[in-house]
């Protein structure tokens, strides 16, 4: 007779042969090992505290270090800007914005804030939008005004399934 849970002692021998050696191996001779001998070596133990603690104080200090001069360095650029755009320098002109430049237009160039160029840039989007959405409707629905059924005459009698009456104040 077979044992039938020799396949399940052989997989949990697999599981505890990889979880024993999950931390690596280490010697366990201490001394010189001699070429002739076999070779020796035990499952290695988990690290202890203490070094995990060396470990994290070790690259901390790199990630604050790190962090500081990252900090500094936006410090830095913001101090030059803020210096450069002060009152002290209000005398000088820039050379990119020359006065009396003027467009290919006949129209004088101006500096648009931030707000002005946002705003037409949403304006025109939602006209983009609507008409997008108007043009979605007309190619789904046949449009039918009374100023048509005037023009033509009388118009032509259709079926009530052929058309959805949907009401102007409803849209």
């Amino acid at each position: 007779m077979s044992d039938l849970r020799r396949s399940a002692i052989e997989v949990k021998r697999d599981h505890d042969h990889k979880a024993k050696w999950a931390h690596g191996a280490r010697v366990s001779q201490h001394h010189i090992h001699d070429p002739a001998l076999p070779f020796l070596q035990r499952p290695a133990g988990p690290l202890s505290q203490a070094v995990h603690t060396a470990l994290r104080r070790t690259n901390e200090g790199g990630i604050k270090r790190a962090r500081h001069a990252a900090q500094a360095g936006f410090h830095h650029d913001v101090k030059e800007a803020l210096t450069s755009d002060s009152s002290a320098d209000e005398g000088a002109h820039h050379e990119s914005v020359a006065p009396g430049l003027f467009l290919g237009d006949g129209l004088a160039a101006y500096a648009a804030s931030g707000e002005n160029v946002l705003s037409a840039a949403i304006s025109t989007a939602e006209v983009k939008y609507e008409n997008k959405v108007t043009e979605k409707l007309v190619q789904e629905y046949e449009l039918v005004s009374k100023d048509d059924e005037v023009a033509t005459g009388c118009g032509y009698v259709a079926d009530i399934d052929d058309f959805e009456v949907i009401d102007h104040n409803s849209v």
